[in-house]
């Protein structure tokens, strides 16, 4: 297999981006970057075919994607205050 995977990296907290070293074929890559974010979660690793994406633009599109967030996992204010309200006992004093 040849080697033209790279693995680059984007922080979310601070948008810094860059590429790994390491060249690898493509299971060994999908592999790291799993191991990777598994083991350094303030960080995004993704792994780019160099034969099929420029690295430049992959990075500039990764650091959009990990920057984006997402709208499917927050909860909006009222929807809470509905859910504490409806779970409180009422006191009477």
């Amino acid at each position: 297999m040849e080697k033209n995977y790279v693995i680059i990296w984007v922080s979310p907290a601070t948008q810094r981006a860059g590429v790994g070293k390491g060249q690898f074929d493509r299971e060994e890559a999908e592999s790291l970057a799993a191991e990777l974010n598994a083991n350094h979660p303030l960080f995004t690793h993704i792994p780019i075919d160099t034969t099929v994406e420029n690295i430049q633009e992959a990075l500039a599109k990764a650091k959009t994607e990990v920057s984006t967030p997402r709208r499917d996992n927050i909860i909006a204010f009222p929807e809470f205050g509905a859910v504490d309200a409806a779970t409180r006992e009422v006191v009477s004093l």
